[in-house]
């Protein structure tokens, strides 16, 4: 964040939970492959989705 010299300090709030909002998920995806914990952590991540964006679960 310090790479991107944004002084306002509520600019600066929300681009950080907005990165964090997208790099979070993405480095446990990576970091999951190696250990073979794939398909644990991707329905783990659709079902936070879900339930963030309100949607209905789809049937497994």
């Amino acid at each position: 964040m310090p790479l991107l010299a944004i002084e306002n300090q509520a600019i600066w709030l929300v681009v950080y939970i907005i990165v964090v909002t997208i790099l979070w998920p993405m480095c446990v995806i990576l970091i999951s492959i190696p250990f073979g914990q794939f398909n644990f952590f991707k329905n783990y991540l659709q079902k936070m989705w879900w339930r963030m964006s309100g949607q209905k679960q789809k049937a497994a």
